[in-house]
């Protein structure tokens, strides 16, 4: 059994992501990630797609390697951040997802530079919970 780690990576989304497409998304997501025992969080803003994913390293890296990767639906694959955890910060969502209006320009500019990735999607995960707002889809 490998270590337990959070993995953070950004990719632009192609053209014209459709709310369908991000139902797809997060369907599939969702029950891959339950059978795997990976929990994390997508979030897309202004056309770039933030995840964070935790779980076992080996199973983490090959779904960033064999399928993440490999996907159509988004260009310039680029891992952010990668480090080992003792607990997850997402324990319950197989995929959480959050959309871009209420992130801030400062926010956006630290997720896409990659050094507060982490941060950032806990920040939005707590803005979640204190404000009991739904996940979208």
């Amino acid at each position: 059994m490998s270590h337990l780690i959070s993995f953070a990576y950004k990719s632009d989304a192609q053209d014209g992501v459709s709310e369908q497409t991000l139902i797809d998304i997060l369907t599939v997501s969702r029950k891959n990630n339950t059978n795997a025992g990976i929990t994390g969080m997508l979030l897309f803003a202004r056309g770039k797609y933030f995840q964070v994913l935790e779980g076992e390293a080996d199973v983490v890296h090959a779904l960033f390697n064999d399928k993440i990767r490999k996907d159509p639906r988004h260009t310039n694959v680029e891992l952010l951040a990668e480090k080992e955890i003792d607990e997850r910060e997402f324990p319950t969502w197989a995929m959480g997802f959050y959309w871009e209006d209420s992130v801030t320009q400062d926010e956006f500019a630290m997720l896409n530079a990659g050094n507060q990735s982490f941060e950032i999607m806990r920040r939005i995960k707590e803005h979640m919970a204190d404000n009991k707002v739904e996940m979208p889809l």
